[in-house]
């Protein structure tokens, strides 16, 4: 394969030079897909993908014959990067970062130093129009300016991503020597690192929706349901004690519990948990309906925010900042539970501004949660999403950047049976390490218990992946045959479930000619800050070995790269509403796994996976569909009766974002 360490083998997968053109060539480019394979379930193609594969004489009859859709085939030339990788130490480097004056890529371990020749007009550079990567950061805007021939020490470093000469002056014992380093840029402040004193906001719904009920068997009885009797006696007092009274044909022996019932069930588990596990963090409590309350631990002074602020950013900005959590839950435990089954439903619901004021409030900790808990549709203030066609994504694109600058982690629980408009929450939770779920109420204490659990490793994280000036990134970016090697994704806040995946080809030879070279360089710089405050720049570069035979690359090509690669591609084209691409590219990994002899429990996992994803993307796509029809029809026929018989899909439901969200963390 190539030289690559085993640990950093899960990380890319191996270049191919160019695809083969050949019409027999089973492994050419393309593979069509018949109309019946998009409306397929993923178990039923994997059988078929297998039959398709037993026979290659046929495949290439049905290929040639095929009358559906043609696709490219699964990218080999991919290359992720594993956040996980975060939680593992990396050699700290004491000295300044190095940059290549041409492209913008910072000397490692694979570069190499040279004398200065005497004769200094022998130095020259291969003329190339690079677009230089930018710094990652504004202090390293400050090793950036290029030195000039000095006779004090100083070296050549031919730059291996685009052959640049430049001089650098260091000391071969300043050269780093692990393929993965660290640059300190910002130290972090002064606090005890073995205590944890970050918040958890509790954001809860206690509108009026919450009071509905679920039936469930046996006389199941919640720590609250005696309080809520004393409460239901206490109203009525005064009318005839008319014992148990049943409807006709009602059950027996059975019992009901609301919403809120639940959610209070799972937060006082959640609670004794951290109790337990992290008796130092903090804990709050903020419950929302038409107003939000800030109870906090729930013995300093409950704050109302309520009428005009709702509707202020400002206001609610300084509210937050000014609140804060004064005790951790060893010392607060007690009280946050009583005060927690006092909780009574009410009114219509403030959620954008609970989820604002919570943010602030556990943004005063980097490394702080919030667990937002929802069974209804924000109709109060700002991000109100109730009764009208405003657009409010700014507002939640902001409440992102808040919890990501904050290093604040937001997961969104959504009640099963009602909808929350789930496609805009989940713009805060994607970019803070959150996530999305959507609960039977009854189910939702050991949902809830996970929550959390998953610790965001790294905050505010950018990352940028710089290639070989002889490659081109493929399918990420719009000017990307543009002279431009390098990509910079902002990952938000990342945990260990976090992973970054871009697909690569080859320039044409005319731009760059890699027949004579067997290998090429990829770097990836990874600004981010630890969960103690420390501000780092991390580099990782690896050497992989190229090869032009596609059957030789799809062999040695990672499965857990190209699956994720194709899990999160097929997300992306879902969210931004194309569903047959989408389809087309879950299916086409399907058939590269089956075609290289995957073992079958992991090409089954993975379909297992995708299942859910492709299952609402197929009915994605029908509703399309079936919308295009509808507009057709309009334009023909303006004064239809029928103009207004179906409404339009405007937003996503919440099934379907929930597994959007899911399918974007997909891995082999």
């Amino acid at each position: 394969m190539s030289d690559i360490p085993s640990s950093e083998r899960k990380l890319v997968s191996v270049p191919v030079k160019e695809e083969s053109e050949s019409e027999d060539d089973c492994f050419s480019d393309e593979e069509s897909f018949e109309d019946c394979d998009l409306e397929s379930d993923m178990n039923t193609l994997m059988i078929k993908a297998k039959e398709r594969e037993s026979s290659v004489k046929e495949k290439k009859k049905r290929d040639k014959s095929a009358t559906g859709k043609t696709y490219t085939k699964t990218n080999v030339n991919v290359f992720g990067v594993a956040f996980s990788n975060l939680e593992e130490e990396a050699s700290d480097i004491t000295g300044d970062p190095v940059l290549c004056k041409r492209c913008g890529v910072i000397l490692s371990s694979i570069s190499k130093l040279e004398d200065i020749p005497e004769d200094s007009s022998t130095i020259q550079s291969e003329p190339a129009d690079i677009w230089k990567a930018p710094a990652i950061h504004p202090k390293i805007e400050e090793f950036s300016e290029p030195l000039t021939l000095q006779d004090d020490g100083s070296k050549l470093w031919r730059c291996e991503f685009c052959d640049e000469v430049n001089i650098v002056d260091l000391d071969i014992e300043e050269m780093p020597v692990a393929d993965t380093v660290d640059y300190l840029l910002e130290h972090p402040p002064e606090v005890d690192e073995d205590c944890d004193t970050s918040n958890v906001i509790f954001c809860i719904d206690i509108s009026g929706s919450m009071c509905v009920t679920t039936e469930v068997n046996d006389k199941l009885q919640l720590k609250g349901s005696k309080k809520r009797e004393e409460r239901n006696r206490a109203i009525g007092l005064g009318i005839e004690d008319l014992g148990d009274q049943f409807l006709p044909g009602q059950a027996r022996g059975v019992s009901f519990v609301s919403r809120l019932q639940c959610v209070q069930s799972a937060v006082e588990t959640k609670i004794e948990k951290i109790y337990r596990e992290s008796p130092s963090k903090r804990v709050g409590i903020i419950t929302f309906s038409s107003e939000v309350t800030l109870l906090g631990d729930c013995k300093q002074e409950p704050h109302i925010v309520a009428g005009d602020k709702l509707y202020s950013w400002d206001q609610l900005q300084e509210a937050g900042a000014s609140f804060t959590i004064e005790r951790n839950i060893s010392e607060s435990k007690e009280d946050i539970l009583e005060k927690l089954w006092d909780i009574e439903e009410s009114g219509p619901t403030a959620l954008g501004p609970a989820l604002q004021l919570s943010i602030a409030i556990a943004g005063s900790k980097p490394g702080s949660s919030v667990i937002l808990c929802t069974d209804g549709l924000a109709n109060v203030g700002l991000g109100s999403l109730d009764g009208t066609n405003s657009e409010v994504t700014p507002y939640y694109v902001e409440l992102a950047e808040q919890a990501k600058l904050k290093g604040v982690s937001v997961s969104v629980i959504s009640l099963i049976g009602s909808e929350c408009c789930l496609e805009k929450l989940s713009i805060v939770t994607e970019q803070s390490a959150g996530t999305v779920q959507r609960v039977d109420p009854i189910e939702l204490t050991g949902k809830m218990g996970g929550l959390i659990d998953v610790p965001v490793l790294g905050y505010t994280t950018m990352a940028m992946i710089i290639l070989h000036r002889g490659l081109q990134f493929r399918g990420e970016m719009d000017d990307e045959k543009e002279n431009r090697n390098w990509i910079v994704r902002d990952m938000g806040n990342v945990n260990s479930d976090t992973e970054l995946t871009v697909s690569y080809g080859f320039r044409p030879k005319e731009q760059y000619d890699l027949t004579n070279i067997n290998s090429v360089p990829f770097q990836i710089q990874l600004m981010y800050s630890k969960p103690n405050g420390t501000r780092v720049l991390r580099i990782s570069t690896v050497m992989l070995n190229l090869t032009d035979n596609r059957q030789q690359a799809e062999k040695l090509a990672d499965v857990t790269v190209i699956g994720t690669h194709a899990a999160l591609r097929a997300a992306k084209l879902a969210k931004e509403g194309d569903y047959q691409s989408a389809q087309l590219e879950a299916r086409s990994a399907q058939r590269f796994m089956v075609r290289n002899s995957v073992a079958p429990e992991k090409v089954a996992n993975w379909s297992a996976n995708v299942e859910e994803f492709d299952n609402v993307v197929r009915n994605e796509q029908l509703f399309s569909i079936l919308d295009e029809d509808d507009d057709a029809m309009e334009i023909d026929n303006e004064s239809s009766i029928n103009r207004k018989s179906k409404p339009k899909r405007k937003v996503r439901s919440d099934q379907t974002v929930e597994a959007l969200s899911k399918g974007k963390a997909q891995n082999a």
